[in-house]
């Protein structure tokens, strides 16, 4: 067979969510999450020397930070 060609091509690909870390406890699908619900703002603050604004957030009235815990890394969201 002299004019006989045989092509194949194929193309395999696998998309995800890549990873995201989280404190635990926060991570989504907890009592807690998101973490941003526990920061109020963006207030801003004005440096009188140079004059540069920059927002910041702050804890709100009978909010704790977490601390002293550790952290949850996830392959994909469970949104």
């Amino acid at each position: 067979m002299p004019n006989l060609a045989v092509s194949v091509e194929y193309v395999y690909r696998r998309y995800d969510n890549g990873n995201s870390t989280y404190t635990i406890g926060y991570q989504p699908g907890a009592a807690g999450y998101p973490l941003s619900q526990i920061y109020t703002g963006p207030l801003t603050h004005t440096d009188p020397v140079t004059g540069y604004a920059a927002p910041y957030y702050v804890i709100c009235q009978g909010c704790m930070r977490p601390s002293g815990v550790g952290d949850i890394t996830m392959t994909r969201d469970l949104l």
